[in-house]
């Protein structure tokens, strides 16, 4: 049975151009344990999704009804080599022109295996969106070392990410290692989240490819890509990146992320805040809120109270607090004092600003003065108006902070606040971009502020 018979081998340029694809003959299992035989393409798009299509000749009723899903797939081509799906097959549009038994999967996983495994693993990993570089930066994590290679038509994807805002492979990690697995893709994945924080775009390995004597195994994974942004906070070139790199890499990355909180999903919000997709009080929005939430990961990290007394304290002052509130306010309704005592636990609530401060000084991040008191009344404004300081401060607010001169140097310098905090949560010292100017960036230098005590109101 000819592939070609049933399905068109360039169907996947329906969906977008193929970064790799592979067809033949295949099963498709079903979630009943009916093995379905079938012909397929199957492979990754640039973007770093990936698709297979089938088509069986005579498909069983219940796939025909789609009343049972597959839940696998295993194909093998003609020279031996084996496809397999790992995780969930969800359904979608089947767009290439086909009889009407052709399907089309978004796959969470593809594998593909060249039998005859050896002891010697070569490993290359496909990354997305990284610009800047022109040569290879080379760096040591644990008993091995990654190099970073610019892909031979990077320049061209650089260029077309620019100006398309688009996902495009631009350059790869390899290192040749007998390191388990599951630590070098810990470090491949850091090195990923190292880059992001630096380029400010999503940086993303979509390929491994391990390579052994007589053996290639390919691993494609969809995993989570953005668009392109351009607001990079370290300098965009090979020099620039290799101090980056070699000075947070080695376990320090890992280490300090930790100590700090910054998990994955804080440093995703941060990266979403600086895309172009949103309006600019929604990217603003964003980005105090991934400081709200790396205040709350370091809470935890450092097991700190957001109380400012002992809540089981405070709960037992609470039937006075509510007789002097009853005192004071005489003439109030039973409703408008119902009111007041539900915001009492806000009491004990330790301010913001000096949760800030507290996180600023554990990231030994240097402030000017009067930064924190504009970034908190941003951030108020922000939270509960989703709207600017600039658009929203009163007369009285005004004379205290003066707003900056409009809605665009007010982003650019909560972004210039935020880059530098999270440039400090992994504990960098060194060169960076200040967006904060309004024909920016300008270049600047990071230092390193005073060791800070923790205290026992708050984060700190």
């Amino acid at each position: 049975m000819r592939t070609a018979t049933l399905l068109p081998e360039d169907g996947l340029q329906a969906y977008g151009s193929p970064l790799a694809s592979y067809s033949a003959t295949g099963r498709l299992i079903l979630s009943s344990g009916r093995v379905v035989d079938c012909q397929f393409v199957a492979g990754q798009l640039e973007t770093g999704k990936i698709f297979l299509l089938c088509a069986a000749p005579d498909p069983p009723l219940e796939l025909r009804l789609r009343v049972v899903p597959p839940s696998s797939f295993e194909g093998t081509m003609a020279d031996g080599i084996e496809l397999k799906t790992v995780g969930e097959l969800t359904e979608t549009n089947y767009l290439p022109d086909s009889p009407s038994n052709g399907r089309a999967f978004r796959v969470q996983h593809l594998e593909i295996v060249q039998p005859r495994p050896s002891n010697r693993r070569n490993l290359t990993y496909l990354l997305t969106n990284v610009t800047g570089l022109q040569s290879v930066v080379s760096f040591s994590e644990g008993d091995f070392t990654l190099h970073l290679k610019p892909l031979d038509d990077s320049a061209r994807n650089t260029k077309r990410i620019e100006v398309l805002r688009s996902v495009l492979p631009t350059a790869t990690i390899e290192t040749t290692t007998t390191t388990p697995l599951t630590e070098v893709e810990q470090a491949v994945d850091d090195t990923c989240d190292l880059l992001s924080l630096a380029l400010g775009t999503r940086v993303e390995w979509i390929l491994r490819e391990e390579a052994r004597e007589n053996c290639l195994r390919i691993y494609h994974s969809s995993r989570i890509t953005k668009r392109y942004c351009p607001l990079s906070v370290i300098e965009n070139d090979t020099h620039a990146i290799s101090d980056y790199l070699r000075q947070a890499m080695g376990g320090r990355f890992r280490r300090e992320r930790e100590r700090i909180g910054m998990t994955r999903a804080v440093l995703n919000t941060y990266l979403d805040a600086k895309s172009e997709s949103d309006f600019l009080q929604v990217r603003a929005l964003k980005l105090v809120i991934a400081v709200e939430m790396l205040k709350a990961e370091y809470m935890k990290v450092a097991s700190a109270s957001s109380f400012v007394v002992d809540s089981e304290c405070f709960r037992s002052a609470k039937p006075r607090l509510k007789k002097a509130l009853k005192e004071a306010f005489k003439n109030a309704e039973k409703d408008e004092r119902e009111a007041l005592y539900a915001n009492l636990e806000g009491l004990n609530r330790t301010p913001f600003r000096r949760q800030l401060e507290d996180l600023c000084g554990a990231a030994r991040m240097p402030i000017a003065p009067g930064e924190l008191e504009r970034f908190v009344a941003s951030r108020n404004k922000l939270v509960h108006y989703g709207l600017f300081y600039f658009e929203t401060a009163t007369e009285s607010e005004k004379a205290k902070i003066p707003p900056l001169p409009n809605l665009q140097e007010e982003f650019l310098w909560l972004l210039h606040f935020v880059d530098r905090l999270f440039l400090r949560s992994v504990d960098y010292e060194g060169p960076y971009l200040d967006w904060s100017i309004p024909n920016g960036p300008r270049p600047a230098f990071l230092s390193r502020g005073p060791i800070a005590s923790i205290s026992s109101h708050s984060v700190g």
